[in-house]
């Protein structure tokens, strides 16, 4: 017999977190009781408001000065009025040189934040001043470098942005480099790519695995270790080595998203998502998520405000994706859904859109962003 379905149950339900067994017994659950499916409409009413929330605003710089400017004066009070003088004069100079500082940092953390596009899961994170990681927790998680570089890391590893042609990673990571030069640093190696597709996993060692153009590995010290082309591993001895290529937490595919260059408030507007495999491996494509919508389309209008809208996979005709139902998508493959949505209010200028997939059982996918001018 199975337990009693609880607000947690119709949480998790909304989220599409519960096992399988669990998502059948609560589906019954709702099924034979309306109130219950009253409350877990409400849940999901609930739930869909968080996504239309701005972001925080970040605090003004000098606010973050306030507290050691403050601790300083305060120390210096039983000064004479000599060294109350000098005090203070010193705590301008520290002020200014630590604003000075501070915007040198800002600015090198917005210049990398404007080269990647983090998919879902993953946030921009300052480290060491004007650094700037990302970091996955349980999940794998996609992002993209300046649109020339993907990169999906697998579960609890850490990618650090150097240059745009140069990053760090602590953990394990399948890279996709467009043609041009591109250096990876980990733990006493340096690897060097010229547009490639390989797979890296450093977090024992060093273990390379290509799957398409050519890799040249190093030691930090400059000596070099070797070279490798298609279907060939470099590893070091620490390293393990194993014959899955590429890792399976890189076998997703690429979620893309079209629209036309123009569009006129309160008129249609036709999306389509594009699913692509890997250019040389197959994958699959699961159903969406058993929640009131697992695909979303996402608007930043000029004046910065965000809303989001739902897309109705039930409804999109016969090429939609079907819950419980998975689709293998055989190499460099491309599976699209047309839609047609209305386009929200807002002011005319150039808008920002993306798209978001949650198929049942994975994390999210999550396309880039385009333009789009509205008139």
């Amino acid at each position: 017999m199975s337990a009693p379905c609880t607000h947690a149950d119709l949480v998790l339900h909304a989220l599409g977190r519960l096992s399988p067994r669990r998502r059948e017994e609560v589906l019954a659950a709702l099924a034979r009781d309306p109130a219950l499916a009253r409350e877990a409409r409400a849940v999901v009413a609930h739930l869909a408001l968080y996504d239309q929330l701005p972001l925080a605003p970040e605090p003004p710089p000098f606010a973050t000065l306030l507290p050691r400017l403050g601790a300083q004066q305060r120390a210096r009070r039983s000064f004479t009025a000599m060294r109350v003088a000098a005090a203070l004069a010193a705590v301008v100079l520290v002020a200014i040189g630590a604003m000075l500082w501070y915007g040198r940092d800002e600015a090198q953390f917005e210049r990398r934040s404007s080269w990647v596009e983090p998919g879902p899961g993953l946030a921009l994170t300052r480290w060491g001043g004007g650094g700037a990681l990302l970091a996955t927790g349980h999940e794998p998680a996609e992002l993209r470098i300046r649109g020339r570089t993907r990169v999906v890391l697998d579960r609890h590893s850490t990618l650090y942005l150097y240059q745009e042609d140069a990053v760090g990673l602590v953990g394990r990571a399948w890279f996709e480099v467009a043609p041009g030069a591109f250096r990876i640093l980990v733990a006493g190696h340096q690897v060097d790519v010229l547009g490639t597709a390989f797979e890296l996993d450093a977090s024992l060692g060093l273990l390379v695995r290509v799957v398409e153009g050519r890799v040249r590995a190093s030691f930090s010290s400059g000596e070099p270790m070797g070279e490798a082309g298609p279907g060939e591993t470099i590893t070091s001895a620490a390293a393990p080595v194993e014959t899955d290529l590429p890792g399976a937490f890189a076998r997703r595919p690429q979620l893309t998203l079209r629209v036309a260059s123009e569009a006129r408030a309160g008129e249609p507007l036709e999306v389509r998502l594009t699913f692509e495999a890997p250019r040389l491996i197959p994958v699959q494509l699961p159903g969406p998520a058993p929640v009131a919508s697992a695909a979303w389309l996402a608007f930043r209008r000029p004046d910065g405000s965000d809303v989001t809208v739902g897309l109705d996979l039930a409804n999109a005709g016969p090429q939609t994706l079907r819950p419980g139902h998975a689709e293998m998508l055989e190499a460099g493959q491309r599976r699209e859904i047309v839609f047609r949505v209305p386009l929200p209010p807002g002011p005319p200028g150039t808008w920002r859109l993306s798209a978001l997939y949650r198929p049942e059982g994975e994390a999210a996918l999550a396309s880039p962003t385009v333009p789009l001018l509205v008139r």
